[in-house]
Order: C-alpha cells, then sequence, then structure tokens
C-alpha cells in the first residue's frame, strides 16, 4: 500500500499543484495585505468579513491563528490589533539584533545540548538549497529551513522564553515573505 515518487517536487511546487484551502487562502490574504500596508493596525472581524469574502468562523479561525502566531492581540470589548511588525528598515535591524542577542544567549546556557542528527538533518537542508540554481527553491521552503535552524538552536538552551522569542521574531519575519 501507498504510493511511490517518480520525482521529488522542487521549491514551491506542492503549494502550486495542492489547493489552499479556505482559511489558508484568507491567512494569505490578511498576511499579505498587511505586510503591504493594506489593512490597518486595528481591525475587526465585521470589517474583514466582506473584505476578504469569507464566513465569520473562517475569519476567527484566522485571527486566532495569528494570535497563536503572536501577530495580532485582541482588543478589550472588540476587535484585533496587530502587533508591530518589520515595517521599517530600523525595525527589521532591530529584529535583527534582538535576535542577534537571543540567540547568542541560548548557545551559552549551561543546559545547552544540541540534538546531533537534527543539526544534521537541517545542514543536509541547508546544503540541497545551496546546491540548487537560482531561482530554484522557492521562499516558503528557504523561511522553512532557516526558522528550523534558528528554533532548533533557541530550543537547544533548554529554556522555553528563548524558543519562545525566536519563534515570535519567526512570526514577524513570514510576514515580510508575503
Amino acid at each position: 500500500r501507498g504510493f511511490v515518487l517518480l520525482r521529488r517536487p522542487e521549491g514551491d511546487e506542492i503549494a502550486r499543484l495542492i489547493p489552499r484551502s479556505e482559511g489558508e487562502a484568507v491567512y494569505a490574504a490578511i498576511m499579505t495585505d498587511r505586510a503591504n500596508g493594506r489593512l490597518p493596525q486595528e481591525v475587526s472581524e465585521a470589517e474583514l468579513i466582506p473584505r476578504y469574502g469569507a464566513p465569520r468562523g473562517v475569519v476567527r479561525k484566522v485571527l486566532m491563528r495569528f494570535a497563536a502566531e503572536g501577530l495580532v492581540q485582541r482588543q478589550r470589548g472588540h476587535g484585533w490589533r496587530f502587533v508591530d511588525s518589520l515595517e521599517t528598515d530600523e525595525a527589521v535591524n532591530e529584529s535583527y539584533q534582538f535576535r542577534m542577542v537571543v540567540e547568542c544567549a541560548a548557545l551559552r546556557q549551561p543546559g545547552f545540548r544540541v540534538d546531533r542528527d537534527r543539526v544534521q538533518q537541517l545542514r543536509r537542508a541547508h546544503e540541497d538549497i545551496l546546491a540548487r540554481a537560482p531561482g530554484g527553491i522557492g521562499t516558503d521552503e528557504w523561511f522553512r529551513v532557516n526558522t528550523a535552524f534558528h528554533e532548533m538552536l533557541a530550543a537547544s538552551s533548554g529554556n522555553r522564553f528563548f524558543l519562545q522569542a525566536v519563534r515570535q521574531q519567526n512570526a514577524l519575519r513570514r510576514m515580510q515573505e508575503y
């Protein structure tokens, strides 16, 4: 039982072949609009429903996903507020500086223990990307591998708060990809 791949999909090919769910499409549309300044920092479900033509339940699930990723906060009463994002060069530089401090501190933790198998897996993934011709990888694949590397470093510290900080920075960076 099962199947055999005739060839390995390249770059973002899988994403192009498999249709997005309604929730994924709304997530991507909101992320794109926010990243490009077409969506204000404060929004309500009532505003988003007609804008994206999605049912309330889908919009709410998407906002809850953004909240879980640390990208929005629920307002008192009603509405949602996007956290400060990497909209300016200054914010991007501040984010890099923050991540350097956090990751260097994570590496110096007394409980730092690296999973050598995971390191080798990530090294192979990076080498695979570097071996391809320019344009041979999609931004989703690069982002996924890069994110996994930085989260592995933070997780190896044994301190959940380093991992939480790196994940939040990665979520902000994901918005830049849209």
